[in-house]
C-alpha cells in the first residue's frame, strides 16, 4: 500500500501538467475570475469574467513571478510591485505566517492549485521571513485516499523546504460529512464518539507530527486530533495551538492546560468552525452579507469555556464558513483578541480566483493580512482581504 501511495503521489505533477485543459474546465466549476466596477454607492462590485490558467502556475515556483501587478478596481496580477503598507515593510522584529483556508476543491479536483501553493510558501520562504504554516481544515472534500494523497505531496514541499506547519482537520475529513453517505441531520455525524479521523491520522500524523520543529505534543494520545507547536520570532517563543472541529469538553480542558503552562507565550489558535457568516446563502459581491461578525455555536462555547480565560491568547484563525470576517474580542484579562475567519472555497461566491491564501505578517505590534493566490497571481486589496490590526507587542494587554 504504501509503494502505491508512493507511485501515486510521483504522478501527481505529470496529472498536473497532462491536465492543464482539465483545469480550464474545473474554473468553470468553481467559477470564474473578476472584472471590477464601481457601483452608485461608490463600492467596488467584482462580476463575473472568464480568466484563463496562467502558464507560470505549472513552472517551479522559483521561476513565478514573485510580486503582485497593480490594476485598478483592488485587484492586482502577478509582475509589478505594489508598496506594502507601511505596518508591512520588512524590519527586524518582523516575520511572517502563512495561512491556507479550505482547500477541498484543490484536494479533489484541481490539485495543481495546492501545489502552487505550497510552492509559493516555499519558495518565499526568506523573502517574506515565514516562520511558520497553518491549515484551518477542510484539506479534503471526500476524505478520500487520492485526496490526501494530494494534500501529503503538495505539503511534503514545506517539509523539504524546512517550514514548520499544522493542521487541523474540518468536517470534511471525517467520515459521514454535509458531501457523504452519513446520518441524518448530518451535523450529528460530526459530534458521535468515537471520532473517525483516521485518514487525517494517517497522512499527517503523529509520526510526521514529531519530525516538525516546534512540535510540543497532542491530544488524544497516539493521534494528532490537536496539537501544539512553538516557534521563534522577534525574540519571543509563540504558542501555536490547533484545535479540533467541533471540539470536546476533554479538548478544551487538554487546550486550558496548554495554554496555562505556556502562560508566558503569545498563542495563536487554530480550528475549523469559530466563525460564521452573516447571511450564509449570499455573495461577497453583493455587498457586506459574508463579512462574518459573530461566531458560530461551537466558536462561543471555545471562546467562553476556554480562550477569553486567557491573557496569552492574541489571534484565532478558522475556516469552514464560505466568506470572510473578522471579530475583535476582550478576554476577561483585558487582552484583544483579534479572530479571523477566511474561506475562498467556492469561488462563484466569493468572486475570488482560485488558490487564495492568507499572508500574515508581524511587525512593531501590528498584524498585516494579505490575500493572493499564487496560481492566478492575483492579490486581493479591498479592505476585507488587505488590513492592518493592531496586536500589541507581546507581554501587553
Amino acid at each position: 500500500m504504501r509503494r502505491l501511495e508512493a507511485l501515486a503521489i510521483a504522478a501527481i505533477p505529470l496529472a498536473c501538467v497532462l491536465g492543464i485543459a482539465a483545469i480550464g474546465t474545473a474554473l468553470a466549476i468553481f467559477g470564474t475570475g473578476r472584472t471590477d466596477r464601481t457601483d452608485r454607492t461608490g463600492r467596488t462590485e467584482q462580476t463575473a469574467a472568464a480568466i484563463q490558467p496562467p502558464s507560470a502556475a505549472l513552472q517551479p515556483a522559483a521561476q513565478q513571478p514573485s510580486g503582485p501587478r497593480a490594476r485598478s478596481g483592488g485587484r492586482l496580477r502577478a509582475g509589478a510591485r505594489v508598496p506594502a503598507p507601511a505596518a508591512a515593510r520588512a524590519g527586524a522584529e518582523s516575520f511572517s505566517i502563512v495561512v491556507l483556508p479550505d482547500t477541498q476543491m484543490y484536494a479533489e479536483r484541481v490539485p495543481c492549485v495546492l501545489v502552487d501553493q505550497a510552492r509559493w510558501i516555499a519558495a518565499n520562504r526568506d523573502k517574506e521571513q515565514i516562520r511558520f504554516a497553518v491549515h484551518v481544515g477542510d484539506v479534503t472534500n471526500q476524505n478520500t485516499a487520492r485526496e490526501w494523497t494530494v494534500a501529503l505531496y503538495a505539503l511534503s514541499l514545506l517539509d523539504v523546504a524546512r517550514i514548520p506547519y499544522a493542521l487541523t482537520y474540518g468536517n470534511h475529513d471525517i467520515p459521514n460529512g454535509p458531501q457523504g453517505p452519513g446520518l441524518t441531520p448530518w451535523w450529528m455525524a460530526h459530534y458521535r464518539e468515537p471520532r473517525d479521523t483516521s485518514h487525517f491520522n494517517r497522512y499527517f500524523g503523529l509520526d510526521h507530527a514529531q519530525t516538525v520543529a516546534g512540535f510540543g505534543g497532542s491530544w488524544p494520545a497516539g493521534t494528532v486530533d490537536n496539537t501544539w507547536f512553538t516557534y521563534q520570532a522577534s525574540g519571543w517563543s509563540w504558542l501555536v495551538l490547533c484545535l479540533e472541529f467541533w471540539p470536546r469538553p476533554e479538548a478544551l480542558s487538554w487546550a486550558d492546560g496548554i495554554l496555562d503552562a505556556h502562560g508566558a507565550n503569545p498563542a495563536i489558535v487554530v480550528t475549523h468552525d469559530y466563525l460564521r457568516a452573516d447571511a450564509p446563502n449570499a455573495t461577497l459581491r453583493s455587498g457586506a452579507s459574508l463579512r462574518s461578525t459573530r461566531r458560530s455555536a461551537a466558536g462561543e462555547r471555545i471562546w467562553k469555556d476556554c480562550l477569553a480565560k486567557h491573557a496569552n491568547v492574541r489571534l484565532v484563525l478558522c475556516g469552514h464558513a464560505v466568506g470572510v470576517g473578522r471579530l475583535t474580542s476582550v478576554g476577561i484579562h483585558g487582552n484583544t483578541v483579534h479572530q479571523l475567519l477566511a474561506d475562498y472555497t467556492e469561488v462563484r461566491r466569493t468572486g475570488a480566483s482560485p488558490g487564495m491564501l492568507r499572508l500574515l505578517r508581524f511587525e512593531s505590534g501590528r498584524l498585516s493580512v494579505r490575500t493572493l493566490s499564487p496560481f492566478s497571481g492575483e492579490e486581493l486589496t479591498g479592505p476585507d482581504h488587505r488590513f492592518v490590526l493592531e496586536l500589541g507587542r507581546p507581554g501587553e494587554p
